[in-house]
This record gives structure tokens, C-alpha cells and sequence, in this order.
């Protein structure tokens, strides 16, 4: 199988989930006078992650669902606007209002990630408590760590203000390598390791 680069072309294809190929597919149908097989002409990418423009095909053609379907996005920078089209081919519904915790819908439940990729709720109740159990591996989680999920917050890698981003939305802000990561990888990864877990760099 050929391999590229992640270019934004490869990236907004995969979104959409259509078939990836090289210019010899065109070739093959124009010598057979009809549309043949893509399989074996297919490209991927030259990264660890494997599989991901096939899921996204299949999950589309299944289902017609897409990888950002049914999740609301804000951009925390103009300098990432030119991503706007590759999330609406994801599927990702863009939330232009700063997602300020004043506008917070009350029935919005606090979610921490787990290690394992579990989502645990944090409710009233264990919001008093330092940590709480994951139901499935059962490893202790700081409820700390809590954020609300209904909108997620894209920043760049170098941004210097994640921690008053959280502070003032109240939801998971994540480096935009996580959304690439996730179209090449087929499926949503975890959030956490993209979460600028060691930042402390405070703007003010």
C-alpha cells in the first residue's frame, strides 16, 4: 500500500470518509471503460496510527455517521480558521460563542477521563470527594480533573493560556493534534494525553 504525507487534503478526505487512491486507480478505469475495485489502490499515511481512513469510510457508509458527529467545537484562535472546513467535514457542530460556565446548561453532567479511556461522571456528591473510582479499571481519579463535555475547546500547541481557559469555561481544552491524531487513528482518542497536562504557564 502507497503512504503520504498528513497533508490537510489527506486529513479533509478522510473526514469525509471517501476512498483514498492513487492517480493509477483513474488509469485502471480508464483502460477497463468502468469504475474498478479502489481496494487495491489505496493510500494510507505515514504515521503509527493504522486503519483510520478505512473506519471512517465504513462507519459513514454504515451508518452515514462521521467522527466528530453530534459534538460541539470551539476554536480558541483565528489562526485556526482555516481548520473550520476540516471539523464541518468531520462532522463537528462549531460553536462561534465563547463557551463561557455562565451559559452552562444546569443538566450538563462533570466528566473525568480515565487512564483506561473510561469517562467517569462527577457528580455533586463525589465532587466533595478528592478522588473517585473508575467503574471499570478501578483506579482512583482526581475529581479535580473534572470538566463538562457538551463543548470542546481546540487550542494550538503553543498556547499559553490552557489553565484560565479551563477556569473560564469549565471544559476540556485539548491541542489540535488530538483531533488529528484521532481522523488518523479511525476512532476518538483519549483526551488526557493532549490536555497539557504539565502546563503552568498561567496567562493573566
Amino acid at each position: 500500500m502507497r503512504k503520504c504525507r498528513r497533508t490537510m487534503k489527506y486529513l479533509e478526505a478522510t473526514a469525509c470518509g471517501c476512498w483514498i487512491v492513487t492517480d493509477a486507480w483513474l488509469s485502471a478505469c480508464v483502460a477497463a471503460e468502468c469504475r474498478v475495485d479502489e481496494s487495491g489502490y489505496e493510500v494510507a499515511h505515514m504515521t503509527s496510527f493504522r486503519g483510520g481512513a478505512r473506519a471512517l469510510r465504513m462507519a459513514r457508509t454504515v451508518s452515514g455517521s462521521r467522527l466528530l458527529t453530534g459534538r460541539a467545537v470551539y476554536l480558541h484562535s483565528r489562526q485556526l480558521d482555516h481548520f473550520r472546513p476540516l471539523l464541518k467535514y468531520a462532522g463537528a457542530a462549531l460553536h462561534d460563542r465563547f463557551p463561557s460556565k455562565d451559559t452552562l446548561d444546569p443538566d450538563v453532567p462533570r466528566c473525568v477521563e480515565c487512564k483506561c479511556g473510561q469517562l467517569v461522571v462527577v457528580d455533586a456528591a463525589a465532587s466533595a470527594r478528592r478522588t473517585i473510582p473508575c467503574q471499570d479499571c478501578g483506579k482512583r481519579i482526581l475529581t479535580s480533573e473534572a470538566t463538562f463535555r457538551d463543548v470542546l475547546v481546540l487550542v494550538r500547541a503553543d498556547c499559553d493560556c490552557v489553565m484560565k481557559l479551563r477556569a473560564q469555561t469549565g471544559r476540556a481544552v485539548v491541542s489540535f493534534a488530538w483531533l488529528v491524531d484521532s481522523l488518523s487513528a479511525g476512532r476518538l482518542l483519549a483526551i488526557k494525553p493532549y490536555s497539557f497536562p504539565r502546563l503552568t504557564n498561567i496567562a493573566t
